[in-house]
């Protein structure tokens, strides 16, 4: 067994979608290692059947999804993060956009937007129909394989 040195800025443990979208950011400034159990996200991320909501329509708004989210949660999210994860729906659904994920579409090409759980109008893209994680995280592995080298640990010992 050798012992070869790692150099690297940031360990990111873990390659499911928050762990890629991290190494994605990050790298921009930052030499960025994942250290995943697995093939890189083969979790539970690709397996994710829901879809992913963001108020980018004309006739809806972030202060709306915000509103329907904190009513979801009984008032007890925390609401500076809410405010921070649905203001940035818009910018990382446009980033999708970019890399053609295949968010579902009708005859005239616009999005199938769902009104599901508390959100009080049509807001949740849906890709393949319930293979959303999938076609998410095989762009965001695209996109990630272009800038960073992955270790894949199957086993860690510690001495």
């Amino acid at each position: 067994m050798t012992n070869e040195g790692i150099t690297t800025d940031v360990v990111i443990i873990g390659s499911g979608m928050a762990g890629l979208m991290a190494a994605l950011q990050l790298s921009k400034r930052r030499k960025v290692t994942i250290v995943t159990k697995s093939a890189i996200g083969a979790g539970n991320s690709e397996k994710a059947q829901g879809g992913i909501a963001a108020a980018i329509s004309a006739d809806d708004s972030t202060s709306s999804h915000i509103k329907d989210t904190l009513a979801a949660g009984f008032n007890h999210n925390n609401e500076r993060v809410v405010n921070k994860l649905i203001e940035q729906a818009g910018p990382v659904m446009n980033m999708f956009f970019s890399w053609n994920t295949p968010f579902d579409r009708d005859d005239k090409g616009d999005f199938q937007l769902a009104k599901e759980g508390a959100h009080s109008r049509r807001r949740v893209f849906h890709a393949g129909g319930d293979a959303t994680g999938f076609h998410m995280i095989k762009h965001v592995k695209e996109q990630c394989s272009k800038i960073y080298k992955c270790w894949n640990i199957l086993w860690l010992m510690i001495f």
